[in-house]
């Protein structure tokens, strides 16, 4: 197994195409002028790439504490917290108009070889684990006891795999979506509350729900247990 050190922030692709380097999120946005896709680029030139592709995520730095989403917001509304924004690149889509192949091994030792003496852009953490308790044992080190998001894990077979702390919470389904088309009568998502007393309401966000038909929702009206 492959094991990488997940990250808490946001997907970006780094696109490099002669001289000019952005990042792409998953809803299309472009990014440019950030010191850490400014540090991309200059590495990239320098492994004598000029077209490359690669996956990423953006993320910001915190001293003493785990870093999460909302200090990637932050950060990126504050231009005087800009130059805490790092990149994390775990994949090599296309470099110069070729696909890498072989295994991940590969993919990551090239990483190295672009960003191994990056600042603000590096590679992921990488272990080796040859068996599931190996995997447990990182997880036991990298999440529990120093705070990480979580893993990623991959091995020679086409699947990749997040493993992520399970937390349950109980909250209130206050509004329903219903399917439309062949999903007619099925409901599509559900508008969840929290109580943070008796009597009160926290609108909290929305979560897919699958095909569920109205009766099964009726009977779990009061309570969802995610």
């Amino acid at each position: 197994f492959y094991v990488t050190r997940k990250y808490d922030g946001e997907y970006a692709m780094i696109v490099c195409d002669r001289g000019t380097t952005v990042t792409i999120n998953r809803s299309g946005r472009v990014r440019r002028g950030i010191p850490c896709i400014e540090e991309a680029g200059r590495l990239i030139a320098a492994a004598g790439i000029t077209e490359g592709m690669f996956g990423a995520e953006i993320y910001a730095h915190v001293d003493g504490r785990r870093s999460r989403l909302k200090d990637l917001l932050a950060a990126l509304a504050d231009k005087k917290r800009i130059g805490t924004l790092r990149l994390a690149v775990y994949d090599a889509v296309e470099l110069d108009g070729r696909p890498l192949s072989g295994n991940y091994v590969r993919v990551w030792d090239e990483l190295h070889k672009i960003f191994g003496s990056g600042e603000r852009v590096r590679e992921v953490e990488l272990e080796l684990a040859g068996s599931a308790r190996q995997v447990a044992d990182i997880y036991e080190k990298w999440v529990v006891r120093e705070g990480s998001e979580g893993l990623v894990v991959r091995s020679d077979l086409p699947f990749v795999y997040k493993v992520k702390p399970r937390h349950s919470i109980d909250a209130v389904v206050v509004g329903f979506s219903e399917g439309a088309g062949a999903e007619k009568g099925q409901v599509r998502s559900l508008l969840l509350a929290l109580m943070p007393r008796s009597g009160r309401y926290q609108i909290t966000g929305r979560v897919g729900s699958g095909p569920v038909s109205y009766t099964h929702l009726r009977a779990h009206e009061t309570e969802l247990h995610l």
